[in-house]
C-alpha cells in the first residue's frame, strides 16, 4: 500500500531536510548568511526593494552533494524555485512566491586550479573573499564589477561589466569551463565549447547552477597608480575611451556622469603596479586632470566592510550602440538631472567597451556595432511609493531603448516580451530549445529572463 503524498510544499521540504540534512529555512525565517533586517538574509527580498515574494521555504545546500540532492527532490516533487546567491537583483528574479527559493552561498569554496592563471571556484563564493586570497599570489580576476559583494554565479548569470572590461570584455567572456547542475539534478561538466556552458553564461539562470567555475586570472598588483580625468561632455569621455581600448593605455577606467559644473563626466584611470609617465593622459580630449595618487581598493574594501544599502533601489541598465546612441544618452542625462543629487548622489555611472562582435558567447546583452556605452542608473529612494514613481520614469524609457538598437543589462521590472525577443534575437530560439532539454518541467527561474516566459 502506497503512502500518502505530503498535503504541501513546506511538508515535503520538512520530509526532504531531515532525511539529507540539507538546511532549511521557512518562509519569514531569516537565512543563514547576511546581515538581519536586510535583504542578504530576507529571502522575500531581494537588492531592488521593490519586489516582496514570500517562498513556501528555502533550501541551502552547503556542498555540490547538497546542491544536487535538493534539485532532484524540487524535480520529482515538481516545485518551482528560484536561484539566489546574494539577492542583488533589482527585479525580484531571486524570489519566488509560494514555492521554494535555492541559496546558493554555502557553495562557496576556493578549489585547487589547474594552472595559475585561472581560480577555480563554487559559484556561491563572494568576489571580495576571493580577491583576498588571490592577493597573496600576485593575481586578481581580469574584470571586477564595482561590488565585490555579490557571488561569482551571480554576476556570470548576467554577464559581468568591471574596471577592465575595456581590456577583456565581460567577466563571462573568460570562462572556459564549468560545473552546472541542471534542473532534473543532474551534473554536468561543460567547456567554453558546449552550448549548455555557452548558453548558461549571461543566461539569468535559466539552465540551472554554475556550480563550480574556472575565472580567469592576470598577474598584477593590488595598487594602483590613477589620476581622476575630468571631461567636459559624455562624447569627450567615449572619444577618450576609445583610445585608452585601442592603445591598452591603461588597466582601469571606471566613469560617473554627474551635474558638479563644469565637468559633465568624470573618470578614474589608472595601471596597477606601475608608475605612467605624467604624459601619459596628456592627448586625450579631458579638460582637466587630479594628481596621481597610488589607491589599493582591496585594503579599503576590507577596512569599510559591507555598505550600508538604501532600502528602495529601481534600476534601469542600458547598453546602447555607438555613434546612434548619443541621443538617447542625452534623454536619461536630463532624467537624471531631474531625479537630482538626492536620489543619485554619486551621479550615474557610464562605461566604453567592444561591442557584440568583440564576444563569442551569444546571450551577452552587447549591441551590433564596434564600440557601445553602458549607462547605469540606480537611484536611491526612500519610500516604496516613491521607488515607483522613479521607477515608471525608467519604464517610459523602453520603446526608445528599443527602438536605437540598445540593449537592457539590468532593470528592476519586467520587459515587453517583444524587447526580449528583439534583444536575443535568433539566439532566443536555441536558448529555449536547451530549456526544455534540461527543465522539461519549466521548474527552474521561471520569469527571471525580464519576465519572459521561456516555456
Amino acid at each position: 500500500m502506497s503512502q500518502r503524498r505530503p498535503s504541501s510544499h513546506l511538508e515535503e521540504a520538512l520530509a526532504f531536510a531531515r532525511e539529507s540534512r540539507v538546511l532549511l529555512r521557512r518562509g519569514g525565517e531569516p537565512l543563514p548568511w547576511g546581515r538581519h533586517e536586510t535583504f542578504e538574509a530576507d529571502a522575500a527580498r531581494d537588492f531592488g526593494g521593490l519586489h516582496t515574494r514570500a517562498p513556501a521555504f528555502v533550501l541551502c545546500p552547503r556542498s555540490l552533494q547538497e546542491a544536487q540532492s535538493a534539485l532532484h527532490f524540487l524535480y520529482d516533487a515538481e516545485i518551482p524555485y528560484t536561484l539566489r546567491g546574494a539577492g542583488h537583483s533589482p527585479s525580484g528574479e531571486v524570489l519566488c512566491g509560494g514555492g521554494a527559493v535555492l541559496d546558493l552561498r554555502g557553495l562557496s569554496a576556493l578549489l585547487p586550479s589547474q594552472s595559475a592563471d585561472e581560480a577555480q571556484v563554487q559559484g556561491g563564493l563572494y568576489w571580495l573573499p576571493l580577491c583576498r586570497a588571490l592577493s597573496t599570489r600576485g593575481r586578481a580576476p581580469r574584470v571586477l564589477t564595482d561590488n565585490p559583494h555579490t557571488t561569482v554565479a551571480g554576476t556570470l548569470s548576467v554577464g559581468g561589466f568591471g574596471d577592465s572590461s575595456h581590456l577583456f570584455g565581460l567577466q563571462v567572456d573568460g570562462v572556459r569551463r564549468a560545473t552546472l547542475l541542471l534542473p532534473t539534478g543532474d551534473c554536468y561538466e561543460a567547456t567554453s565549447d558546449d552550448p549548455l556552458l555557452r548558453y548558461a553564461l549571461s543566461g539569468h539562470g535559466q539552465l540551472g547552477i554554475l556550480a563550480e567555475l574556472s575565472v580567469p586570472l592576470w598577474r598584477r598588483s593590488w595598487a594602483l597608480h590613477a589620476r581622476v580625468l575630468h571631461f567636459e561632455s559624455a562624447e569627450s569621455f567615449v572619444a577618450a575611451s576609445i583610445q585608452i581600448a585601442e592603445a591598452q593605455r591603461f588597466d582601469y577606467v571606471r566613469a560617473r556622469a554627474h551635474a558638479v559644473s563644469p565637468y559633465a563626466v568624470s573618470a578614474l584611470v589608472g595601471t596597477y603596479g606601475v608608475e605612467r609617465a605624467a604624459t601619459a593622459h596628456r592627448d586625450l580630449p579631458h579638460c582637466a586632470a587630479s594628481e596621481p595618487e597610488w589607491i589599493d581598493f582591496l585594503a579599503h574594501a576590507q577596512q569599510v566592510g559591507l555598505p550600508q544599502w538604501p532600502r528602495f533601489n529601481p534600476a534601469l541598465e542600458v547598453v546602447l550602440p555607438l555613434p546612434s546612441g548619443f541621443d538617447l544618452l542625452l534623454a536619461l542625462d536630463a532624467c537624471a538631472q531631474e531625479l537630482g543629487s538626492e536620489r543619485l548622489p554619486r551621479g550615474y555611472s557610464l562605461q566604453v567597451l567592444r561591442g557584440r562582435g568583440a564576444s563569442l558567447l551569444p546571450l551577452v546583452p552587447l549591441p551590433d556595432t564596434a564600440w557601445a556605452l553602458i549607462v547605469a542608473l540606480r537611484p536611491e529612494c526612500q519610500t516604496l511609493d516613491e521607488a515607483q514613481h522613479v521607477q515608471a520614469r525608467l519604464t517610459a524609457f523602453l520603446p526608445r531603448i528599443a527602438a536605437a538598437g540598445g540593449c537592457v543589462y539590468l532593470a528592476s521590472f519586467p520587459l515587453p516580451a517583444a524587447m526580449v525577443e528583439a534583444q536575443l534575437g535568433s539566439e532566443l530560439a536555441a536558448l529555449r530549445e536547451l530549456k526544455r532539454r534540461v527543465d522539461p518541467k519549466g521548474l527552474c527561474n521561471r520569469g527571471a529572463l525580464f519576465g519572459y516566459p521561456l516555456i
